[in-house]
């Protein structure tokens, strides 16, 4: 069932894009769900899908894994000001400060503290800190903004800033600090 979701959402963003691509009775069923949803909308939840896709074998069944899926997608959207219509301004990106030296400090053993996370891909580090759920997502989303040896700027894209604030965002600091503490070379 998530495959065939996902065969539609693909089906729905080459008619958004190219509309004369549509045609037959598949594109006619899909022209109309085209129109009524926007465009990004349909690329987060061809994402959420295809995230879900994966983690599919690791849920209690199939029913409540793709449960757990249609759940994201109707749990994160992009914000909708309202007026109905996505905002005019781009947002401001917002920013995730982990002080690493520090904190690494306080919770990894004395021989190991103040290591340098390997920042060289930040999300194959994301992937091997150990996260799941919001977490995840927040580090997934966030962006390198720098790095002195000290301090760890993340930058994360507004649509996502409902995870800033969280237990998430606790969550990540402290995987990035114990990767800096356990890291050997």
């Amino acid at each position: 069932m998530l495959a065939e979701l996902l065969e539609a959402l693909h089906g729905i963003a080459v008619l958004q894009l190219v509309p004369e691509a549509g045609a037959g009775e598949t594109g006619d069923r899909l022209r109309g769900l085209a129109a009524r949803l926007s465009p990004e909308d349909v690329q987060l939840h061809y994402q959420i899908g295809l995230m879900g896709q994966r983690d599919l074998p690791f849920a209690p069944d199939p029913r409540s894994g793709l449960e757990m899926v249609l759940l994201r997608m109707l749990a994160f959207r992009p914000e909708v000001p309202a007026s109905g219509r996505q905002a005019q301004q781009p947002a401001t990106p917002r920013t995730v400060v982990v002080a690493t030296a520090e904190r690494a400090a306080e919770q990894a053993p004395p021989s190991s503290a103040g290591r340098d996370p390997d920042l060289a891909n930040w999300h194959d580090t994301v992937e091997r800190l150990g996260l799941g759920g919001m977490a995840l997502q927040l580090g997934r989303n966030c962006v390198v903004e720098s790095w002195d040896g000290r301090l760890l700027k993340l930058t994360l894209d507004p649509s996502h800033g409902h995870l800033l604030g969280s237990r998430a965002e606790d969550r990540l600091k402290d995987a990035i600090c114990r990767l800096a503490g356990r890291r050997s070379r």
